[in-house]
């Protein structure tokens, strides 16, 4: 995980799966997340979630303040089939890479590229 405080965003690396067995820890890696203003969630090492995993993401967005953003990057095809079929797909913003991603949030925030 790598945060960067004066941006006011986190940066997560999930892997693996994620079921009902790894629930709690999915809660746990995304919990530091709760009061960011931007959430950027490395999907690239994820290949499976189940509807727990889905929970945890809703629980994320209900425990961001307003306006926040989620942003995925690296969503396998699977995973992204299960959000557009479950229409969680507009809570998200995904990009297929993290500079993208951070690109597009320093612009929001005014500041310089990097």
């Amino acid at each position: 995980m790598v945060i960067d405080a004066s941006a006011q965003y986190i940066h997560i690396m999930l892997h693996g799966e994620y079921d009902i067995a790894r629930q709690e820890e999915l809660r746990s890696e995304l919990e530091p997340a709760y009061c960011a203003a931007m959430a950027l969630l490395d999907m690239s090492a994820v290949s499976y979630i189940d509807a727990s995993a889905l929970t945890e993401l809703i629980r994320l967005r209900k425990h961001m303040p307003e306006p926040a953003i989620i942003r995925m990057v690296g969503v396998m095809a699977n995973i992204r089939r299960l959000l557009n079929v479950t229409g969680l797909v507009k809570m998200f913003e995904i990009y297929d890479t993290v500079k993208n991603a951070l690109t597009e949030w320093q612009m929001e925030q005014g500041s310089p590229r990097r």
